[in-house]
């Protein structure tokens, strides 16, 4: 008799949950969320290359290629529309605001992303051995803009 009730309010609970997780991401400036997609393909295609260079997955050329070839495509996008000062310090993302203050410094660290990913490209389908060293300097562009830039959890 209890077991209709518990399902109802279970369904009931989830869907407010859905509603307030789907009202939030509307809310999500496009801009927001055009920067948390960049992140996420730097992200994964990070791990293709850095497990590689550790020895957790067998080297593979072509992936490592593909994966270096698509961060150099991130570093290309242009980012001075991705961080309008209005979505700078807000609940929806941890980019501080401090970015729309020293834009020319948040910039040139981009420049070197871009650098370190050329750097990641020309070595990725030469084997495992030039992957670490690439990664590292694209590892220190990327916590260089994390610990100035962003909010840490």
């Amino acid at each position: 008799m209890h077991r209709p009730l518990t399902i109802l309010a279970l369904v009931g609970a989830f869907a407010a949950t859905s509603v307030a997780f789907a009202e939030e991401h509307a809310q999500t400036p496009r801009e927001v969320k055009a920067r948390q997609g960049l992140m996420n393909v730097i992200s994964l295609n990070l791990a293709v290359v850095g497990d590689m260079a550790k020895g957790e997955t067998e080297y593979d050329a072509e992936a490592a290629e593909m994966a270096a070839d698509s961060l150099m495509g991130v570093a290309l996008v242009d980012q001075t529309g991705l961080w309008p000062d209005a979505t700078l310090g807000t609940q929806s993302n941890r980019a501080l605001g401090k970015i729309g203050e020293d834009r020319a410094g948040f910039l040139a660290i981009w420049d070197d992303f871009d650098a370190a990913a050329a750097s990641l490209q020309a070595v990725a389908a030469d084997g495992p051995e030039g992957l670490g060293a690439a990664l590292g300097e694209l590892g220190k562009t990327c916590k260089a803009c994390h610990d100035d830039y962003r909010v840490s959890r």
